[in-house]
């Protein structure tokens, strides 16, 4: 395991950054279409939403 950790080091912690970000950047973006949203009138979106 150690071996592992220590040749794909770099590539694991990037990859991490990378997941960070983005979900950062979804977040965000979230927040702000909803702030736009509530003021002009509009219905908040969900992350997460299901299909009816």
């Amino acid at each position: 395991m150690s071996r592992v950790l220590r040749d794909n080091g770099l590539t694991l912690v990037l990859g991490l950054l990378f997941l960070a970000s983005l979900l950062d950047q979804a977040f965000t973006g979230l927040v702000s279409e909803n702030a736009d949203r509530a003021q002009h009138g509009g219905l908040a979106l969900q992350m997460i939403a299901c299909p009816s």
